[in-house]
């Protein structure tokens, strides 16, 4: 297991989405359902997906990792469950500590 995921702000951080996807799942946890990202910039990111999707995101939180290697590892971890669009990580600024996640699929009862 990537050592950055054993550090206690990684260890909360996991707890933390693993709580709200299961808060904000229907029946169960479709990893494929969410999307896990790393930025600098939260609001602007959201601001970024909400114009890609067209809308707000659902059930968004964000997460400040402390570090870029944290955050990575996280996202890494999270895009090997199924939460991304493509298998593509990286590509971040130095100073990107935060991960984020939101909902891609919500369904009706959402």
């Amino acid at each position: 297991m990537n050592r950055h995921l054993q550090s206690e702000a990684a260890k909360k951080i996991i707890r933390q989405i693993e709580n709200w996807v299961k808060k904000n799942s229907t029946i169960s946890i479709l990893y494929s359902n969410w999307y896990v990202g790393v930025t600098n910039s939260p609001p602007q990111r959201k601001s970024q997906h909400k114009t890609k999707l067209g809308s707000e995101p659902c059930f968004w939180k964000e997460y400040n990792a402390n570090t870029k290697e944290i955050a990575l590892a996280i996202e890494l971890l999270y895009h090997k469950k199924g939460m991304t669009e493509s298998v593509k990580i990286g590509g971040v600024k130095p100073d990107s500590k935060f991960v984020y996640v939101y909902k891609k699929y919500p369904t009706i009862f959402d």
